[in-house]
């Protein structure tokens, strides 16, 4: 038996949330002002690897709407995505809560709710698609 649809479709929805976040995190964390102290070098990995962390956050909604039924468990191959995709969020939930800042999520307590409970969700659904149709 698979994951009802909707579950996926709403981690989509969760996955372009945090693509979009990003572009609000520029202005929020002050990326220019704060990477004008690093080398040239360095501010250019931080601009890619944040592009690409982006782009793979679009490609993983585009895969909750285009290919849902997979990954919600009528396939080896969907469940296990939905597996690398539960410990992916998985592991999020643990940098949130024992990596960042905890003055910053003091100072932020909606955003931290919001985002333990979004990378939450994604680990849960994730986890119960990849193990949905295995049995």
């Amino acid at each position: 038996m698979s994951l009802p649809l909707p579950y996926i479709w709403a981690a989509g929805v969760l996955h372009l949330f945090v693509a979009s976040v990003n572009f609000f995190a520029i202005r929020q964390f002050r990326y220019r002002e704060n990477l004008a102290k690093v080398s040239p070098i360095v501010r250019e990995v931080f601009w890619v690897q944040n592009f690409y962390v982006v782009a793979v956050l679009i490609a993983f909604a585009a895969l909750c709407f285009g290919f849902a039924p997979e990954l919600a468990g009528q396939c080896n191959i969907g469940r296990f995505f939905s597996g690398f995709l539960a410990v992916f969020w998985g592991m999020r939930v643990v940098v949130q809560v024992f990596v960042y800042d905890s003055r910053v999520k003091r100072q932020n307590p909606r955003w931290n709710a919001i985002f333990l409970t979004a990378y939450g969700y994604l680990t849960v659904v994730f986890t119960l698609a990849a193990v949905a149709g295995a049995s």
